[in-house]
């Protein structure tokens, strides 16, 4: 390579050829991982369903939606996906404790989840000797129209009043 006046000098030319390639192949490689990761979990047509999970950490059992329990228990939310990656989050409410607010935001947990990693898991909560604890989840997926929601509620105390 003949060198002119006010020209790039060679050795730049090759190193700066050598990152681009550098550059590009892990950009490629990265590409192709996200490629093989997404066609593991889910399609293009696949519905997205999320779904709440609670666990009275006293007992080791689920709670279920709609339980009426009673005493101070710990427990902890998980949301989980079926079969599509999304990115959401999950808020959880205690409503009606004597003397408290009418309403108080206890957790709210942003996430990524993916099937084949398992569920998002929030931090341990303790109830109260009575509240009532509602619980959203939103979460959306990589493609068109691909998004979905639940609610969970459980109420802990026998005066709790929005109880079934």
């Amino acid at each position: 390579m003949r060198r002119r006046e006010g020209s790039i000098i060679p050795w730049r030319t090759s190193y700066l050829r050598h990152v681009l390639v550098l550059t590009t192949s892990i950009a490629a490689g990265a590409v192709l991982l996200v490629m093989a990761v997404s066609t593991q979990t889910a399609s293009a047509t696949d519905k997205l369903k999320i779904e709440i999970q609670v666990t009275n950490l006293a007992t080791g059992q689920p709670i279920s939606s709609g339980d009426r329990l009673t005493g101070v228990f710990p427990f902890q939310v998980s949301v989980r996906s079926d079969r599509v990656p999304c990115a959401g989050q999950w808020a959880v409410s205690a409503l009606g404790a004597p003397g408290a607010p009418p309403a108080v935001l206890v957790q709210v947990v942003p996430f990524i989840i993916d099937p084949t990693v398992g569920p998002a898991t929030g931090g341990i909560i303790n109830s109260s000797i009575s509240n009532d604890y509602k619980i959203t989840a939103s979460c959306n997926g990589a493609e068109p129209r691909q998004h979905d929601f639940d609610f969970f509620e459980f109420f802990v105390g026998a005066d709790s009043h929005r109880g079934p």
